[in-house]
């Protein structure tokens, strides 16, 4: 059986369903989020006109949308086997999707975590029978756990973004600000097939000694450290990498420290198998750190989850118990900051295997200087 986009949404549906009888719930409503994009394929903006995928514990599954929304709906609804009802401008959307739920007994009804508290309401106004729970533990699970496909999609994103930032780095200049490598990295990403390239920070100085970065835009000079952390979408999942290096020599002891970051990471990744508790991938990268003396300065838990969000479970920090599972995707990215002088982050992805893990950006192996 070949592989199909079409096929690997109809599996998604399959496990949606199995997962919401196992769970008791009836109906799942996901109004505009990631779930919907999960389960569907549509990417739109949300907006105060309701469209909402239904999925039956029958096996069924509807979308339910503006009329004058039917072609974007047609282009980028993946889920074939899903029928369609569209509301017109003067119709009640929520009387519509009530319609298509069958009001006998008291139908239980999976919600969109991270829906509007007023599509709650108008939807329990409207069937009002029904009980309403949290979608989160049916499909909560299941996006953890990524296809080849989307490991594959992931994949494509580290590597363009690896390439764009590489490109960037090699035509940076004394008196280069991070606002304008910010844009070069934008441009380089999406002349590379990049969708949605968000530079989360490209942190020159003293910024980078700032975990998310500072406000001023510095400029580069001799010695500035750099640290460049960035993703990129490809088919709606992304890629989170960071990297830190130098213009020029960098201050004194900073290679010291970054030698410390790198065997803190170098330390996780080498425990990275299915059944290890999160949490523990934490703590043997904080312990390489504390031995060095640097503990208070690597404030941040050690990773997180990746995939069509860039902050998703499964979370890598203090006193998290979940045990990783094959096909998790996350970072691993172990910091130590002075604050007014620089900070140093090495963040690389990696995916659970059947027997450790495969880490799908490139790791560094040293500390290389630019410029």
């Amino acid at each position: 059986m070949t592989w199909s986009l079409e096929r690997e949404y109809s599996g998604r549906l399959a496990r949606v369903v199995d997962s919401m009888r196992h769970n008791g719930v009836d109906f799942l409503v996901l109004p505009v989020s990631v779930n919907q994009a999960y389960v569907s394929g549509l990417a739109l903006k949300k907006s105060e006109r309701l469209t909402a995928v239904v999925v039956s514990s029958k096996g069924t599954a509807w979308v339910l949308f503006p009329a004058f929304e039917t072609s974007r709906i047609d282009q980028q609804l993946v889920l074939s086997d899903a029928s369609r009802l569209d509301w017109k401008e003067d119709e009640d959307p929520y009387a519509r999707l009530a319609a298509g739920i069958p009001l006998r007994g008291k139908p239980t009804i999976g919600l969109e975590g991270t829906g509007w508290f007023s599509e709650y309401r108008r939807l329990a106004e409207a069937i009002p029978a029904a009980s309403f729970v949290s979608a989160d533990p049916i499909l909560g699970p299941l996006r953890e756990r990524k296809s080849p496909w989307e490991i594959t999609c992931i994949e494509q994103a580290i590597s363009t973004i690896d390439d764009a930032r590489d490109a960037v780095l090699a035509g940076v200049s004394e008196g280069t600000s991070e606002m304008d490598a910010c844009e070069a990295l934008r441009r380089e990403a999406i002349s590379r097939g990049g969708d949605n390239p968000s530079p989360h920070g490209f942190h020159v100085g003293r910024n980078s000694g700032i975990p998310h970065g500072g406000k001023e835009d510095l400029s580069i000079r001799r010695g500035s450290v750099i640290l460049v952390d960035a993703g990129v979408f490809v088919n709606g999942y992304k890629s989170d990498i960071t990297r830190t290096t130098s213009f020029g020599a960098p201050p004194a002891g900073f290679e010291e420290v970054f030698s410390v970051v790198l065997e803190a990471q170098k330390a996780a990744l080498a425990a990275v198998r299915p059944g290890i508790i999160s949490g523990s991938l934490d703590r043997l990268a904080r312990e390489v750190i504390e031995q060095a003396g640097l503990g208070e300065r690597f404030p941040h838990r050690l990773g997180h989850g990746l995939g069509l969000q860039v902050h998703e479970p499964p979370w890598i920090g203090p006193g998290e118990l979940r045990p990783l599972e094959e096909g998790m995707v996350f970072t691993v990215e172990p910091g130590v900051y002075f604050d007014g002088r620089y900070g140093i982050r090495i963040e690389d992805n990696v995916a659970v295997t059947q027997d450790g893990c495969r880490i799908l950006s490139k790791p560094i192996t040293e500390f290389v200087t630019i410029g």
